[in-house]
């Protein structure tokens, strides 16, 4: 049996945009599979909008912009990690990577971070980021677009501007519709 190769890339995806999607075509080019994984409670901390929501808009996004989506998994893994044990304060890269391991042993696990994330002084704040070097295999996407969830949610507050240059077409007339962010 041959080895499947896992990209493991969390974020808040509030919303999710076409940086992000455009960071999963690039894993796409390297990986077997591409694990979405919403962040249920964040681990610095960071506010986000409903989980269910999140996961409405990853599925909106990546079913108009991934061709290959047989190969990309939206996971509840977080949701379901804090489920067990509702009182943890967050749910850690380095504990989400364990148990995709655990439950994909025949996998190779790779940690997605962005170029923000990897910097020296943001990574070594990541909970246990010397053992996800030891046991995991870590990238740093690429950052070809540069959007931001913030500015989306900032362009739907203050303006009925067109914000499918950011999110598509088919999310930015579902955000609009749902009067997200609003």
């Amino acid at each position: 049996m041959q080895m499947e190769h896992i990209a493991i890339y969390g974020a808040a995806f509030d919303p999710p945009h076409l940086g992000h999607m455009d960071v999963v075509q690039q894993l796409l080019q390297q990986f077997d599979a591409v694990w979405l994984i919403p962040s249920a409670k964040h681990a610095f901390g960071k506010q986000m909008s409903d989980y269910q929501l999140r996961l409405k808009m990853l599925e909106i996004i990546t079913t108009e912009q991934i061709s290959e989506r047989d190969r990309i998994v939206i996971s509840t893994l977080e949701q379901d990690l804090l489920e067990i044990a509702p009182n943890q304060k967050a749910i850690f890269s380095f504990d989400l990577l364990n148990e995709v391991q655990k439950r994909q042993p025949q996998s190779h696990i790779s940690l997605v971070v962005g170029p923000d994330n990897a910097k020296p002084d943001v990574w070594k704040k990541f909970y246990r980021h010397q053992d996800i070097e030891r046991d995991f295999n870590l990238i740093v996407a690429e950052e070809r677009l540069p959007i931001r969830s913030t500015d989306c949610r900032k362009l739907l507050r203050t303006t009925n501007d067109d914000l499918s240059h950011f999110t598509g077409a088919g999310l930015a007339g579902w955000l609009r519709k749902n009067n997200l962010y609003i």
